[in-house]
């Protein structure tokens, strides 16, 4: 399956987009108008792309689509290795849709926007990552990185009881996180690869 935009792989482009678009957010003045404009388009182009990745997914094709593989770490056996299913499809079109809604919602936050906003299109990189990565390495670091902007927009943005609610959001992250690392090495170790392809070939 072919869709490519300006040469590169339309999955890459869901996932580095929102992160270009952060990086854009935090180095423009403190303009809420513009920060909320220019966060806005970002997340509905990335929105436009995830639509049409869906559009464009063949329900007749059994297995992964939209696959791109580029080495990454090959002393441990790991990739740069995308693709979508029948499920993780509807989960990218569901990202795309909901991240524009969010940041309209975000609209009434008056305070320190351009962060708030530069955390949501953060997210989004993260929850994109997670939902295409077929390399157990890359979907264990983009579900760490959707975690990170999570922990401040609840510590900086979540009401009364925020540092409460922070905390225990992050010592149960920390918690699963150790759980998963763990796994994810044994599996990796034991099977030589972390390509999540080949792991369930085997």
């Amino acid at each position: 399956m072919s869709l490519e935009i300006f040469g590169f792989d339309p999955l890459s482009v869901l996932i580095l987009a929102p992160a270009l678009g952060a990086l854009l957010v935090m180095m423009m003045p403190q303009n809420k108008v513009m920060a909320r404009w220019v966060s806005l388009l970002i997340a509905l182009g990335v929105g436009a792309l995830a639509i049409a990745v869906f559009i464009n997914y063949d329900r007749e094709i059994p297995g992964y689509q939209f696959e791109t593989q580029v080495k990454w770490f090959e002393l441990l056996g790991s990739s740069w290795h995308l693709g979508v299913d029948g499920i993780s499809v509807v989960l990218v079109l569901l990202t795309g849709i909901l991240i524009p809604l969010s940041i309209l919602i975000s609209w009434e936050v008056e305070d320190r926007v351009n962060a708030h906003l530069e955390l949501l299109l953060l997210f989004e990189t993260g929850l994109m990552g997670v939902f295409v990565a077929m390399d157990l390495m890359i979907f264990f670091l983009f579900y760490e990185l959707s975690l990170v902007p999570i922990y401040f927009l609840i510590d900086q943005w979540g009401g009364t009881n925020r540092k409460y609610a922070a905390t225990k959001f992050m010592i149960y992250s920390v918690g699963g996180t150790l759980g998963m690392l763990l796994a994810t090495q044994l599996i990796g170790l034991t099977a030589g690869t972390y390509d999540i392809q080949a792991i369930t070939a085997m």
